[in-house]
């Protein structure tokens, strides 16, 4: 999933990943919807207007609905971060292979 509003731009480090981090608010205000087995474990790409960060996201939610407090994210891992692509919109599937 691309979170590509400016809204879910992160402010500071990619790296702030830790309990009520940067990450972990910017992945509940964009309340991401689903059933239970897509969301308790996802992919999210987000920006920090230099880089972008390709993350893990793990929730502890056991009904379909939404991501919406920090509370549900039980775990975000950073697992790549693409240097120098400043805006996370102007990735597409091409990029990926």
């Amino acid at each position: 999933m691309i979170l590509q509003a400016a809204s879910f731009q992160i402010s500071g480090l990619l790296t702030q990943v830790g309990d009520a981090g940067e990450v972990e608010r910017v992945i509940a205000a964009a309340a991401i919807i689903g059933s239970t087995s897509f969301l308790t474990s996802l992919y999210v790409a987000l920006d920090n207007g230099v880089d972008t960060g390709i993350y893990r996201v793990t929730t502890n939610l056991t009904v379909a609905g939404a991501v919406d407090t920090t509370t549900e994210v039980t775990a975000v891992t950073l697992v790549a971060v693409l240097s120098g692509i400043s805006d996370v919109s102007t990735l597409a599937v091409g990029n990926f292979t």
